[in-house]
């Protein structure tokens, strides 16, 4: 297994296209039908002939980190990145939910491996990666355990959703303290997440604690051995600690034979606030590298 470590430490398809909207000459605000609502996503479009490897890039909960330094210069470097905001968060419809959350995943994907994204956006169904950051470094890493055309994956401090609800079942403390944090955003003047009608913050708890054993980052770990991986990990993250939600991850890859495995331990916190330069260069290397030389 290689590592680094810096001690510095979709059924979208023709039907997504009339609604395109043009943010700039090099953005397009999209509308993509999912389930019962539509998403509000923005494609960064890389400029150049030909098709073009393409990022999928998804934030975490509540979305605070959109992570755009990271879609803008894939873009400088050549890709195509689609910004997701799934259902329920920020300018898309609906309902969040952990399922929601997954199935919209699944749309965006359909939707650049459309004859339409290869048409219009110019996208390489053959070259498109998943970089997710937190909880969208576990939805990533989710797609790539279900779908085999998902080349690669990168996972920026991804949070094991089982970890949190092993401890909110066994510690009612922790669990109180979970809720508070899963509702908190829902309560803001413009809350970036919302919930259907009547739900709450402990019946987000309460499916994490019904579903940690399908939502195991390790479990999976045997069906991601054999495409490439990038882990990221912030050495002074509380929020997912890298000793509890990357280091068994990457045990169990090692233990399941895997080779192409980049990780990345920086001494950051969960959002790596003090060294974003230092992880967007890790990033565009690595995809321009290992993922797609």
């Amino acid at each position: 297994m290689r590592k680094i470590l810096i001690s510095t430490l979709v059924a979208a398809c023709a039907a997504v296209l009339p609604a395109a909207q043009a943010a700039s000459q090099d953005t397009v605000r999209l509308s993509l039908p999912s389930g019962d609502a539509n998403l509000d996503a923005l494609l960064y479009r890389a400029a150049g002939a030909g098709a073009r490897p393409t990022v999928l890039l998804l934030h975490g909960y509540p979305g605070n980190q959109q992570n755009l330094d990271i879609a803008e210069a894939a873009q400088a470097a050549g890709w195509n990145v689609l910004l997701l905001h799934y259902r329920g968060s920020w300018g898309s419809a609906g309902a969040f939910s952990v399922a929601n959350a997954v199935a919209d995943v699944g749309v965006a994907l359909a939707a650049l491996r459309s004859p339409a994204a290869a048409r219009e956006w110019r996208v390489d169904a053959a070259r498109i990666a998943v970089v997710g950051h937190s909880m969208g470094g576990a939805l990533a890493l989710g797609a790539a355990t279900r779908d085999r055309g998902v080349r690669c994956v990168a996972a920026l401090a991804p949070a094991n959703a089982a970890v949190q609800a092993r401890l909110a079942r066994d510690n009612p403390g922790f669990r109180a303290g979970l809720i508070e944090g899963l509702e908190a955003p829902t309560k803001a003047a413009s809350p970036p997440i919302r919930f259907a009608p009547g739900a709450t913050g402990a019946d987000l708890a309460d499916y994490l604690i019904a579903h940690a054993d399908s939502l195991d980052l390790v479990a999976g770990a045997a069906r991601l051995a054999k495409r490439p991986r990038l882990l990221v990990g912030g050495a002074d993250d509380r929020l997912a600690p890298p000793g509890q939600h990357v280091q068994p991850l990457l045990d169990a890859l090692q233990a399941a034979g895997a080779r192409q495995v980049t990780a990345a331990f920086l001494a950051d916190d969960h959002n790596f606030s003090a060294g974003r330069g230092k992880l967007v260069d890790l990033v565009v290397q690595w995809l321009g590298g290992a993922c797609f030389p």
